[in-house]
């Protein structure tokens, strides 16, 4: 297998991002989920501030943002950690939507069978 062939697109991680969204909201748990934190390369990043953005004439801005030093675990070096407080779940379905995953507001409000 040629691993320099591989390669992962925007959509195609937040589609990934979609289905742990979808996993952590499971009806059989208690609503209260942990935060979800990725780490991601700038481009993803900007791209994701950007959808985060749209419909609103500035960039927003992450309700809280953290500079941190990692020493004890891999990946070592200074970090920003950036959180958002989306609560309005249009938004999210804006956000979060793509053409591989769809409708991501119709599966957090109705329960997950199987």
């Amino acid at each position: 297998m040629d691993e320099s062939q591989i390669s992962l697109s925007f959509q195609e991680w937040l589609a990934s991002v979609t289905e742990r969204i979808h996993q952590t909201m499971h009806y059989q748990f208690d609503g209260k989920p942990e935060p979800l934190v990725f780490h991601i390369p700038q481009a993803f990043f900007d791209a994701l501030q950007h959808r985060i953005s749209i419909g609103s004439t500035k960039k927003r801005l992450p309700n809280s943002s953290t500079a941190f030093d990692r020493k004890d675990a891999l990946p070592l070096g200074t970090f920003s950690k950036y959180t958002w407080h989306i609560t309005n779940i249009s938004q999210v379905k804006q956000i979060f939507d793509t053409p591989k995953v769809r409708n991501i507001s119709h599966s957090l409000c109705t329960p997950h069978l199987g």
